[in-house]
């Protein structure tokens, strides 16, 4: 589940993330249908590790260090749509 959602990032879109958490369930629910067939990610992809700690200490180290220039990307389109006209 780790490796499908890492793309997932909050943008402050209010109706989108109802949209972000429904498809975290699925993603959740089909995780849960591969693991009981024994597929899955290998520990070689991505940020994905054959350890589950040192893959959360990856999504960490992502959203902490990664997400500071997106961080800065999502304010700088919320703050030029805030700008100009609604409707548009």
């Amino acid at each position: 589940m780790a490796g499908t959602l890492t793309g997932m990032v909050c943008d402050g879109a209010k109706h989108g993330c109802a949209l972000k958490a429904a498809s975290t369930v699925h993603a959740a629910f089909h995780a849960a249908l591969l693991a009981m067939d024994g597929t899955g990610v290998s520990g070689m992809d991505g940020i994905v590790d054959d350890e589950v700690e040192k893959t959360i200490d990856n999504l960490g180290r992502l959203g902490s260090e990664g997400m500071r220039q997106t961080d800065r990307m999502i304010l700088d389109l919320m703050l030029a749509k805030a700008g100009r006209p609604r409707g548009r």
